[in-house]
């Protein structure tokens, strides 16, 4: 639906540099940095990592999830490791050497049948750890999962653990330190009842409410409000919800955001100023959403601190263009990460060859929701983005994976390779860096992009998937690995 007036309009704003797109001649010449250590973690059968966080006393916390039992992995709980497996957290010095590592199952759901999976983990303020996981019934996935909250000391050792859960949960949430005491976690949805649910804990896992008053919404994700109570964000019969509740978890007011065509929620941030920033992706062109390119666009709507709509900016062109996170940067404008597949719109540089050979496209944005610049990062084949971090300098790192050895990418391995990108503040591209070997690898994705840190002497840790054994990898144990890279 894009008119040749439009691409005109373009073509203009770009020669006036009212659209920036940094290009090739625009590139620092800053070296690629060198790869520290690397350290493969697991045992002989299926090892995957979900998170990295920086440990409370130093070194880093990586979790996951492990199907061995052998190798590194000790404590596993049940009897057939090929086919269940158990959460595993594993506490890394800075050198990359296992201080200790800790293996979460249990026998109390009865039968040999329950995989254990870790979803997120987060600093407790003793300097312990809280994980949420979820528990799927190998036997009849779907209908009694679970979710488990535990609590491990600084050494790894487990205080105590919980499982939640009724027939039905087949979304999981996540899990967030409350404003005063404890912890907030939350189920996604439950398909017989249709509603989710919010659940505050005290420090020893025990329940303190449970909120109930989210009918028919998948819930996504909630933030604490810096002024009072939490927001929440969720997928509502087609739109994006936000609700917001009190301390004790009462629905205080909820609203709908979208069009009469499908709207999904990605990801929301409070803002400075006391308001909300969602990101998300719609397929409307009426409602609340103008300016709608065709297939999908990535949907950022800044929101006042009641919930009103500020502004509302649909990013993208006529093909599929689909967020994966945003953040507020220091400059007080905003900075998204997702990928595309257009050549026309806003994208400009894309490098694949259409449906599933998507660039990453990274998009700042003022504070009132004007395009500064966009960049699109790839080559020919597919590259998906999973990380966003902005860095000591003002700059950004980007990370994902990437099956293209052409364009942008330089120095692939072989299948598909962890993909690191670092942006300058203007979106130039500094540096970027294929790690990998001859087999598969797949960086680390979370809810709040956090799939990569910056370490305190300026470099940068990443975790993920490898199943090589070769290039940038060694110390592979078999099948799959926990791979982290300094």
């Amino acid at each position: 639906m894009r008119s040749s007036c439009l691409l005109c309009t373009i073509i203009a704003l770009l020669a006036l540099g009212m659209i920036a797109t940094p290009t090739t001649a625009d590139q620092t010449q800053i070296s690629t940095p060198d790869v520290d250590w690397q350290k493969c973690f697991g045992g002989t059968q299926f090892d995957h990592p979900t998170v990295i966080i920086e440990g409370t006393d130093g070194g880093y916390i990586v979790g996951g999830y492990t199907n061995s039992n052998d190798g590194d992995v000790t404590g596993y709980v049940w009897s057939d490791p090929y086919r269940l497996s158990n959460i595993w957290i594993l506490k890394v010095d800075l050198d990359g050497s296992i201080a200790w590592q800790q293996c979460l199952g249990s026998e109390s759901l009865g039968p040999e049948k329950w995989s254990y999976n870790l979803v997120s983990i987060l600093p407790s303020s003793d300097d312990g750890y809280v994980l949420y996981g979820q528990l799927i019934d190998e036997e009849s996935v779907g209908s009694e999962n679970q979710i488990l909250v535990a609590k491990l000391d600084r050494y790894g050792d487990i205080l105590w653990q919980n499982e939640f859960g009724d027939s039905g949960w087949n979304n999981y949430g996540d899990i967030i330190s409350a404003k005063d005491s404890g912890y907030i976690f939350w189920w996604g949805q439950n398909q017989f009842l249709d509603s989710g649910s919010v659940i505050k804990l005290d420090e020893n896992g025990e329940i303190v409410w449970r909120s109930n008053c989210f009918e028919h919404h998948e819930i996504l994700s909630i933030i604490p409000d810096r002024n009072f109570g939490y927001i929440a964000i969720s997928a509502y019969r087609g739109d994006i919800g936000i609700c917001r509740i009190d301390d004790n978890g009462n629905l205080l007011w909820q609203k709908c955001l979208g069009g009469t065509g499908s709207e999904y929620p990605s990801g929301i941030v409070q803002t400075t100023d006391g308001g909300y920033i969602i990101t998300g992706l719609t397929t409307s062109n009426d409602g609340d959403v103008t300016d709608y390119h065709g297939s999908s666009d990535i949907w950022v709507v800044k929101l006042t601190s009641e919930g009103n709509i500020e502004w509302q900016k649909c990013l993208g062109g006529t093909s599929e263009d689909s967020p994966s996170g945003m953040a507020q940067i220091v400059d007080n404008g905003y900075i998204v990460l997702g990928h595309t597949t257009s050549l026309d719109g806003d994208v400009i540089g894309y490098h694949g060859g259409g449906t599933y050979r998507a660039d990453i496209w990274v998009v700042k944005l003022t504070s009132q929701g004007s395009i500064e610049w966009q960049k699109c990062l790839g080559g020919t084949k597919n590259e998906q983005p999973y990380s966003l971090l902005q860095t000591a300098d003002g700059g950004y790192l980007v990370a994902g994976n990437t099956a293209s050895n052409d364009g942008d990418v330089n120095g692939f391995h072989g299948s598909e390779d962890i993909w690191v990108v670092k942006l300058t503040s203007e979106g130039s591209t500094e540096w970027q860096r294929c790690l990998g070997g001859g087999g598969y690898e797949r960086v680390t994705w979370g809810i709040d992009m956090g799939g990569i840190l910056q370490t305190p002497d300026g470099g940068y840790i990443t975790t993920g998937m490898t199943e090589s054994n070769d290039g940038d990898v060694s110390g592979n144990h078999g099948s799959a690995d926990i791979w982290v890279v300094k």
